[in-house]
């Protein structure tokens, strides 16, 4: 996975802060440094309590942070608002 990250020389991480992409996260950034990102779609369905830690897990020093917290972006999502309008077509 590392050499695929190296050989692309940016990578964008899909960070939920489970244990999976937390993992993706990491080795993104020891194999790129600064030239790893990771984000996270706050949507709807996302409480605040998970967001916030998602992104305590992402840049908490204390546990080793995965990535610098400018590397690590929330997106908003619409999500329920696109169900909608895919239940509707």
């Amino acid at each position: 996975m590392s050499e695929g990250m190296r050989a692309r020389r940016r990578v964008l991480v899909a960070y939920s802060g489970g244990v999976d992409s937390a993992l993706v996260a990491r080795i993104a950034r020891d194999a790129l440094g600064g030239n790893a990102l990771a984000v996270i779609t706050d949507t709807e369905t996302l409480t605040r309590r998970e967001m916030d830690a998602a992104r305590r897990t992402a840049v908490d020093a204390h546990h080793g942070a995965l990535l610098p917290e400018e590397k690590v972006k929330v997106v908003i999502g619409r999500e329920l608002m696109e169900r909608l309008k895919r239940a509707r077509a």
